[in-house]
């Protein structure tokens, strides 16, 4: 029985100061005698209760045994796949026929575990710019609408705590290497050293403090930014938990509740923020804030270096004859005149770029699927306006998910596919949002025709000044109207009726008729003069044009000259020789031109300034590599055109096959190819650019006899030269690392 501070100070007066019996006590107080014999003697107080315990009787040492013994097999065992009480207890009733009640056994696990040592951690100090912990998280978000999961490439510093965070769909290389990149970018700086776990983008063998290799591109990364590396040990979070704990942070403040966003790039922006809120926190036993430590850390960073590491994964691919190439699992659209030209593909954690000599042509959202084609519109726009009748049933335009009202809009114009196809290309030039809001305008106006379509993008586009209070309107010459009636007006100066017949007889340079005009009187000429100043000025414009017109028609990638190219670097080749192949000649005699060397001593550039210069001269030439030829011959069969190709080649007077043995071609390809070359014997001159001698070409023909009987017609009435040199480009290169080191 429990009793009051003043009945206790009753019981001890009357026991002690009076000396009563503890039966008088008991009668006096009404307190049993029991109650009066605990506290009379003082040996126990009413404030102090005494823990009160009792050793089941089930709980035998054995059963103790058992206990520990599954407690001890659990310290090798996965962290998952430890005992609960509950199995315990399972096993102790089926392994050693245990009676008593479930209660009982989870009190004495409990009470074991107690027992048992706990482990104790050593605190640790950091100075500033010393040290930074990374790691991986992962977390759920919803993009567009879809649950998708997310990596958190998370780094934090070990001094002033300060965090970032940055959300990847995948834990590859290339995402590991650019979240380094981004952290340093956002720090100012790289720490001196980083702390992981057993990563496998970094590790490629040993674990912990016994790492013996790590992955090439991690090296790169380390010896570019100057920090080291250093491995826990496996199954040790501990020692990395300010970032395991940035982790939770993370999720818990970012990640709950689960975010809604339109892309990577959104979600980016959510964590961006959320690291630049924690500044602003000061952690518990710390005299400053994160964010006031940071400054200070930030003055003992590495400083950052000059040129920023390129993470992308990079990969050399061919595009296929259907203007895709392949990365990873997935494949992913380039301009349609790119078919048959190895590109460089570079892939990061988020994007896929596309590079050709160069120049960048293609940028997708990268996928992380199995099998999947992302395409874009405007890489078979072109090629859409050629063939019309597919644009339907063209891939690229129903991943484009373009708005309804578009087809509805081109389902009710005369022209059909045709029309689809233009709008597809305001689409390109414009943009989704303009031409879909002008289609609703005419939509809406009933205006079913593609120039209400021009008139709303063009006037979304204007913009128009204020209206002053007085406007002025000019008065009209209804006079203008009077040549609808069959013939000119009589008001007509004759200035004006030379550039209306100019333009009738498609004379356009006679309507600068007033400035030869000019000339012949100043010159004292008479009409005859003038006329011939005029048509000789119409007569030079119309060269110029064709001109023009047959270097574009030709196809080369690029312009280039003879003037500006290198004779030096090639010592096997007679410039004089090269400047009568310029006079065109070699192409009257229907002669072929092989430029044999090794890579980077100017044969597409010599190929390119002997076309222009036969393009000047009126030849009509075709540039073409020897994979787009093939691709283009057997995609002509496919489609039951390759007659008409054929015939198209047969009428060029110079067919340029570039970059001959690069690729391998199958049968189906070599025959197509050879079948082409073979027609151009003595009825076409062809030019052809290679780098492996003849007897190396059955390597990419494949038939010894196809082969041999293709290289005697090539090499019949043919001009071959040697261009075998030091590579142009990497002679340069070594003149600027000459200068550099100066």
């Amino acid at each position: 029985m429990k009793i009051e501070v003043d009945q206790y100070q009753n019981i001890r007066h009357l026991y002690i100061a009076q000396g009563l019996s503890k039966r008088e006590i008991s009668r006096r107080l009404q307190i049993s005698r029991n109650t009066v014999t605990k506290y009379c003697k003082g040996n126990q107080v009413p404030w102090e209760r005494r823990a009160y315990h009792r050793e089941p009787t089930v709980v035998t040492t054995a059963v103790k045994e058992f206990i520990k013994n599954c407690l001890k097999q659990d310290e090798e065992a996965p962290k998952k796949q430890h005992h609960t009480a509950k199995r315990i207890y399972d096993r102790l009733v089926a392994e050693k026929g245990f009676t008593g009640a479930e209660s009982t056994i989870r009190q004495a696990v409990r009470q074991i575990k107690n027992e048992l040592p706990k482990q104790v951690f050593i605190p640790l100090s950091f100075e500033p710019g010393e040290a930074a912990q990374a790691d991986w998280g992962e977390g759920t978000f919803y993009l567009q609408g879809q649950k998708t999961k997310a990596m958190l490439f998370c780094v934090r510093l070990c001094n002033s705590c300060a965090p970032f965070a940055v959300a990847f769909p995948a834990q590859n290389q290339e995402s590991f290497l650019e979240g380094h990149v981004l952290a340093f970018e956002y720090f100012g700086g790289v720490p001196s050293r980083i702390i992981y776990d057993n990563l496998k983008t970094a590790v490629k063998e040993g674990w912990g403090s016994h790492v013996v290799a790590e992955q090439d591109m991690f090296r790169a990364l380390k010896a570019h930014y100057a920090f080291q590396a250093d491995f826990c040990n496996p199954g040790e979070a501990h020692e990395k938990g300010l970032v395991e704990n940035l982790v939770g942070y993370i999720r818990r403040n970012v990640m709950v509740p689960i975010p809604h966003v339109q892309s990577w790039q959104e979600l980016n922006r959510l964590l961006l923020d959320r690291c630049l809120k924690y500044l602003n926190h000061q952690i518990p036993g710390r005299s400053q804030t994160a964010g006031a430590m940071f400054e200070v850390e930030k003055k003992s960073f590495l400083p950052l270096p000059g040129y920023r590491f390129d993470y992308a994964r990079q990969i050399t691919a061919m595009v296929d004859y259907y203007a895709t190439v392949k990365f990873g699992r997935n494949r992913y659209s380039v301009p349609v005149e790119l078919a048959g030209k190895q590109v460089t593909v570079k892939g990061t954690g988020l994007s896929v770029k596309v590079e050709y000599r160069n120049q960048l042509v293609a940028v997708h959202e990268r996928s992380y699927g199995k099998d999947e084609t992302k395409f874009e519109l405007a890489h078979y726009i072109r090629l859409l306006e050629q063939r019309p009748r597919a644009v339907k049933n063209a891939r690229p335009v129903k991943q484009a998910n373009l708005p309804a009202e578009v087809f509805y809009f081109a389902d009710r114009l005369p022209g059909g596919n045709r029309d689809l196809v233009k709008i597809l290309r305001l689409i390109v030039d414009f943009g989704v949002k303009p031409v879909d809001q002008a289609v609703r305008q005419a939509i809406s106006n009933h205006q079913y025709n593609l120039e209400s379509i021009l008139f709303y993008l063009k006037t979304g586009q204007r913009e128009y000044p204020p209206n002053s209070k007085d406007i002025g309107v000019k008065p009209v010459n209804l006079a203008v109207y009077d040549r609808l009636l069959g013939g000119e007006s009589a008001s007509s100066t004759p200035g004006q009726l030379i550039k209306i017949y100019a333009k009738q007889l498609k004379l356009p340079t006679f309507l600068r008729y007033e400035t030869i005009l000019r000339t012949v009187q100043e010159q004292g000429l008479g009409y005859e003069d003038f006329l011939v100043k005029i048509l000789a000025l119409e007569v030079e414009q119309r060269k110029e044009n064709q001109q023009k017109r047959r270097i574009r028609a030709a196809g080369f990638p690029y312009p280039k000259s003879l003037d500006n190219f290198d004779f030096g670097n090639l010592p096997k080749v007679e410039p004089a020789s090269v400047w009568q192949l310029a006079t065109g000649q070699f192409v009257t005699n229907r002669e072929n031109v092989i430029l044999v060397g090794n890579p980077g001593t100017g044969k597409t550039h010599l190929a390119i300034g002997l076309g222009m210069k036969l393009c000047a001269l009126g030849f009509r030439v075709k540039f073409i590599t020897a994979a787009g030829l093939a691709i283009a011959l057997h995609e002509a069969q496919e489609l039951k055109k390759l007659a008409r190709l054929q015939q198209q080649l047969v009428k060029t007077d110079l067919l340029i096959l570039d970059e001959l043995s690069y690729v391998s071609f199958n049968q189906a390809h070599a025959q197509l190819l050879f079948q082409a070359l073979s027609e151009r014997t003595e009825r076409g001159s062809v030019l052809i650019t290679t780098n492996l001698e003849f007897s190396k070409w059955t390597d990419f023909f494949g038939d010894p006899m196809l082969t041999a009987a293709l290289v005697d017609r090539l090499t019949y009435r043919s001009h071959i030269l040697n261009m075998n040199a030091e590579s142009y480009r990497l002679k340069q290169r070594h003149k600027g690392g000459e200068a550099s080191n100066v």
